[in-house]
């Protein structure tokens, strides 16, 4: 689905208060949760990333497993602070 994604600011997740956001492919919508992120922006921009990142790599259609897509998104996210070569 190669649209723009939505972005919904939560208070928290219904299931999970550690959560910090979620991308849900069926709707195109990613949720990004507050109250985890005890108020800190870069956090909060952080987490946005990553669920962008989960909505590019579902959108490639490449076949891979969820640990291989945070382990790729986490060097990608590393890499942009320079703390990988």
């Amino acid at each position: 689905m190669n649209t723009p994604v939505k972005v919904d600011f939560r208070f928290m997740a219904e299931d999970d208060n550690a959560t910090l956001g979620e991308y849900f492919e069926d709707t195109n919508r990613i949720a990004v949760y507050l109250i985890p992120h005890s108020e800190c922006l870069p956090n909060l921009i952080s987490t946005i990333t990553h669920e962008v990142f989960h909505k590019i790599i579902t959108d490639t259609e490449e076949i891979i497993d969820i640990e291989q897509e945070h382990n790729l998104i986490k060097k990608v996210m590393w890499f942009e602070q320079e703390l990988i070569f």
